[in-house]
């Protein structure tokens, strides 16, 4: 399956995006599966981006080696992610917090030095500390 888009402000310049389907495509599901075919694709990048940009290294997975060391390590950051990925989506003093760093990798290099300096029971005491730290007001 294959769309074309014209980029807006240019002149007549298109993007053209491909995609593997095994469903039948007929004129009247053709831009329903155009938008499940882009929303995966924006999905996918992100989580990527995230992934590899965003303070997880996931490029320095160099290989998996004899006895598989860098897959775990690659599943141990995965792990990572879906932990911040429920705390970003639940936890109200993540989001204040993450707000006021302005970046993930902010929150996350100070959270470490909090782990490394200071003994916590649980995350609402790293999340209450990383508050005061960027000057949040949480409830």
């Amino acid at each position: 399956m294959h769309y074309e888009e014209e980029l807006e402000g240019s002149s007549g310049r298109k993007l053209r995006f491909s995609w593997v389907t095994n469903r039948a495509i007929t004129r009247n599901n053709v831009m329903e599966l155009m938008r499940i075919g882009r929303s995966r694709w924006k999905i996918e990048n992100e989580t990527f981006n995230t992934l590899k940009n965003q303070g997880y290294h996931l490029e320095h997975n160099y290989g998996h080696g004899e006895q598989h060391p860098a897959t775990g390590l690659a599943y141990l950051m995965l792990l990572a992610f879906l932990v911040d990925q429920l705390m970003e989506l639940r936890s109200q003093k993540f989001q204040l917090n993450l707000k006021a760093a302005g970046t993930r990798v902010n929150v996350w290099f100070t959270q470490r030095a909090l782990f490394t300096t200071q003994p916590f029971e649980d995350f609402s005491g790293i999340y209450g500390r990383l508050a005061e730290l960027f000057g949040v007001q949480v409830a």
